[in-house]
């Protein structure tokens, strides 16, 4: 797009003056969130149910990689004189995939973060700054907006498909392998929470009746939910939902948000200019 001779000379001044200072800042808040994710050494995080001691324990994590977990459960639908006690499979590895994502994504705005620092740096050498198009140069932010705005979504609000009952949880993570009838999650919430879920359900027998007139019928005698699972119904016997906070996380929001913050400002400035 042509710009107007004054809007030119500041588009010009903003190239050689401006933007190369804040792609720097924008790639600094957006490395620090990266560290944060992939780990400064293992951090062991208390797992402990309110008011109870159905849940207790402990899960370590190394980055996106739970390293171990230590947990006893004593379950009213179960046997609780007789607690479960279940740690996680050393391979695979655990991986919380939403941060293992979460720097995969931020990896591809700094990426592009370089390329155009690179592009600046060239253009300035060799007093080619002219060349460059405000119309592209927006595009090319924008993307970076689009990058870190994904990445922090990834882990302020995890995918239901991903989480019981629309997704088969996979006892084989476990160690000792969960049983069919016994679910155990855990996922990032809040950008820098650990949620542990734990469900005990029952499979029953498939009556015709629909599932939400079933739930109906049951909840008058009992404090039961029916869902559907693996294509059966099921019974919720159990469930426990309990958080930890996450310390290598505590500052990723803000430096996340900083990021985006400069970025969409520049998106501004330039749309300003034009």
């Amino acid at each position: 797009m042509t710009l107007s001779e004054d809007s030119s000379r500041e588009f010009k001044w903003l190239l050689l003056h401006r933007l190369p200072s804040t792609l720097q800042r924008i790639a600094e808040c957006s490395r620090k969130s990266v560290q944060s994710a992939s780990g400064k050494g293992p951090q062991t995080l208390p797992i402990t149910s309110a008011n109870s001691d159905a849940v207790k324990g402990i899960v370590v994590l190394d980055g996106a990689v739970v390293v171990k977990a230590d947990l006893t459960l004593r379950l009213p639908s179960r046997n609780s004189a007789t607690p479960i006690r279940i740690g996680v499979s050393p391979t695979p590895p655990f991986i919380l995939t939403q941060l293992s994502s979460f720097v995969q994504t931020v990896s591809l705005a700094l990426d592009k973060i370089e390329m155009l620092s690179s592009l600046l740096t060239e253009a300035r050498e060799c007093d080619t700054v002219h060349e460059i198009d405000a119309s592209w140069l927006i595009h090319q932010f924008s993307d970076i907006s689009n990058f870190l705005k994904s990445a922090l979504t990834l882990l302020r609000v995890v995918d239901e498909e991903k989480l019981f009952p629309l997704r088969e949880n996979d006892g084989k993570m476990f160690s000792p392998e969960l049983p069919d009838d016994l679910i155990v999650e855990l996922y990032v919430t809040n950008v820098s929470t650990l949620a542990v879920s734990v469900y005990s359900i029952g499979y029953q027998p498939n009556t015709g009746i629909p599932l939400q007139i079933q739930s109906q019928i049951l909840s008058r005698f009992k404090n039961m939910k029916i869902e559907k699972y693996k294509g059966k119904p099921i019974e919720i016997m159990d469930e426990f939902y309990l958080e930890s906070k996450i310390p290598n996380l505590a500052n990723l929001e803000a430096d996340m948000t900083a990021a985006i913050a400069l970025v969409d400002a520049t998106v501004k400035l330039v749309i300003a200019l034009m």
